[in-house]
C-alpha cells in the first residue's frame, strides 16, 4: 500500500521483548508497505542520514498513514533533547503538524517514566517531558502492549478510547522438531517453571527467587536480558539462570 510509512526502529539481534515486538511489526508491514525506513544504525554518520531522510519524509507526507514506534521517535529525537525548551517546542510542533497532515500512529511497548520508577533506574524529568508531549496529541492514534498500560494513559491524559488500540505481545509458531531440550530440563521430572524475559531486579526476581526456595517439589529456570547479577547469587538446586538468548533460541529452549 503506498499510502502506508514504516519507520522502523531495528537491532542486528533480538534479545528483549521490546525488539521483539518491533520484528514482528516489522514482518507484518513487510506484506503491505514497501514504504519502510529504518531509523537505527550503528554507525552514527548513517544514523544522521536516517534522521534527515525521515524528517523530510514525515514533513512532506500528505494524507498518508505513518506508523512511528516509541522507539523510532526517541532514536531519531534522543531524550537527553527534552531539557531544552526551545527542542520542545520544534519537536511538538512539528508531531503536530504531521498528525494534522496525516493520520498519525504510535506503537508504545512502555511507559518510560514509569518503567524506570518500577525497575529502580534512574528516573529522568525527560521522560514526563517526553510523555506529556507524545500524549497531548491531537487526531493521534495509539497502539499499547497491555490493556493496563492503554488504561492508565487515557485516564491520565483524557485520550477517547476511539483512538487507541492494543496488540498484546505474541510469538511466532515454533515447528516442534525446532524444539530444543536443554541439559537442565533433563535432569528432574519434577514440575518445571521457565521465566523468559528482563531480569533487572526492580522486576522483584529476589522475590520470585526467595518463592521458589521454598518450592523443592519445582524447577525455576531463568533466561534473559540483565541477569549478570544472578551470577553471583546462591541459588538452590532447583533454581537455575541459564544466560541471555536472542528470541528464537529462548523460543526453543521455553517451548
Amino acid at each position: 500500500m503506498p499510502g502506508i510509512y514504516y519507520f522502523a526502529y531495528l537491532t542486528d539481534k533480538v534479545y528483549e521483548g521490546g525488539m521483539a515486538r518491533n520484528y514482528a511489526f516489522f514482518i507484518r508491514f513487510k506484506s503491505i508497505t514497501k514504504n519502510i525506513y529504518h531509523v537505527y544504525n550503528k554507525n552514527k554518520i548513517r544514523r544522521v542520514l536516517f534522521f534527515f531522510r525521515a524528517v523530510l519524509l514525515m514533513t512532506f507526507a500528505r494524507e498518508k498513514k505513518i506508523f512511528l514506534h516509541q522507539g523510532s521517535i526517541l532514536i531519531l529525537f534522543p531524550i537527553s533533547l527534552f531539557g531544552f525548551k526551545f527542542f520542545i517546542k520544534v519537536f511538538f510542533f512539528f508531531l503536530k503538524y504531521v498528525s494534522k497532515k496525516n493520520k498519525l500512529f504510535i506503537e508504545v511497548n512502555d511507559l518510560p517514566h514509569e518503567q524506570a520508577i518500577d525497575l529502580q533506574l534512574e528516573v529522568k524529568k525527560e521522560y514526563i517531558i517526553f510523555e506529556d508531549l507524545i500524549y497531548s496529541l491531537k487526531d493521534t492514534n495509539y497502539i499499547f502492549a497491555s490493556n493496563f498500560m492503554r488504561d492508565f494513559v487515557c485516564s491520565k491524559y483524557k485520550i477517547d478510547l476511539s483512538f487507541t488500540q492494543v496488540l498484546i505481545n505474541g510469538g511466532p509458531r515454533l515447528i516442534a522438531e525446532n524444539a530444543m531440550i536443554h541439559d537442565v530440563f533433563k535432569q528432574t521430572n519434577k514440575i518445571k517453571i521457565i521465566y523468559a524475559g528482563s531480569l533487572n531486579e526492580g522486576r522483584n526476581i529476589r522475590d520470585l527467587i526467595s518463592l521458589f526456595e521454598k518450592k523443592n517439589d519445582l524447577f525455576l529456570i531463568l533466561i534473559g536480558t540483565d541477569g549478570n547479577w544472578l551470577k553471583d547469587c546462591s541459588l538452590s538446586d532447583n533454581i537455575f539462570y541459564l544466560g541471555n538468548f536472542e528470541e528464537h533460541e529462548a523460543h526453543k529452549i521455553a517451548s
